[in-house]
């Protein structure tokens, strides 16, 4: 595909669950594989959806108009669009073991310090993350011991 925004052209690969639904929607004599909406749609359904989900905990949201301070405080599910998709998909895939520069070819990041800020990871992954580091293998000596 090409990125619009950069012009650059993005090789993504796709799992078993895309190619999926492509082929649901190839072959009825459409010119593009999927039908397309335009962003401010997508971006009103996944509110709708997520709305349906219940994904409506408060968060507050502060701005700033100069020097002056303006909190608003809205359901979660007002805040989400499309980029909040993509920072969840690269969260996903950090969290899966992609590694990170691979995760970087299929966004279309070009540089790590923005990437960086797309990274937030759970303090569940962080736990299983130190736990798996530290994790002690017995030794040959002490699994023959055990059996």
């Amino acid at each position: 595909m090409r990125v619009a925004k950069t012009k650059d052209i993005l090789r993504i690969p796709l799992n078993v669950y895309a190619k999926e639904i492509l082929s649901k929607y190839f072959g009825f004599g459409n010119d593009k594989p999927l039908p397309s909406i335009s962003s401010q749609k997508t971006n009103k359904h996944l509110k709708e959806i997520c709305s349906l989900a219940r994904i409506d905990e408060p968060v507050t949201v502060v701005t700033y108009r100069g020097a002056e301070r303006i909190e608003r405080t809205l359901p979660k599910y007002e805040l989400v669009g499309t980029h909040t998709a993509r920072r969840t998909f690269v969260i996903l895939l950090l969290e899966k073991g992609m590694r990170p520069e691979i995760v970087m070819e299929i966004t279309g990041h070009k540089d790590y310090r923005t990437f960086k800020k797309y990274i937030k990871i759970s303090s569940n992954v962080k736990a299983t993350e130190m736990n798996k580091a530290w994790s002690r293998k017995p030794s040959v000596a002490e699994a023959i011991a055990k059996n």
